[in-house]
């Protein structure tokens, strides 16, 4: 007998290969936001969260919101704050977009009509637009 289980202690062994199963989910656009501590900035985290759920409710169009902020001193590569990117793209410096102008962004880099959820992204447009779209959802 183990001393662990002669002692009262019981070991329960875990299986390091757990098979999750977990499904990848497909995310459209990332709205980023740079920022500080300040009520600008907090806005532009509360308006890309409310688009966020607007695309998703009203265009099918997954997005993620990924704000990046320095809670110490004025140290951010950026001059003023917020500073808020769609897919990697300039939207707004030094304000708060609105939530309409982060819809509008996402809508026209995606080229996306209403869908429904889970459907392919449609690209539109052709050409170089494709390609800009493809490789900012890529």
């Amino acid at each position: 007998m183990s001393a662990a289980l002669s002692g009262g202690f019981h070991t329960v062994g875990v299986d390091a290969a757990l098979n999750l199963d977990l499904e990848p989910t497909p995310i459209d656009a990332e709205i980023t936001i740079y920022g500080s501590l300040d009520p600008d900035t907090e806005e532009a985290i509360a308006n890309a969260r409310e688009a966020a759920r607007r695309l998703r409710e009203e265009y099918g169009v997954d997005v993620i919101v990924a704000p990046s902020i320095v809670y110490w001193g004025s140290g951010h590569m950026f001059e003023t704050t917020p500073a808020v990117y769609v897919n990697g793209r300039l939207l707004a410096r030094g304000r708060p977009p609105t939530v309409e102008e982060i819809v509008e962004a996402v809508v026209a880099l995606l080229g996306s009509e209403p869908r429904e959820p889970g459907a392919p992204l449609p690209l539109g447009g052709g050409g170089d637009r494709e390609a800009e779209a493809a490789a900012a959802v890529w």
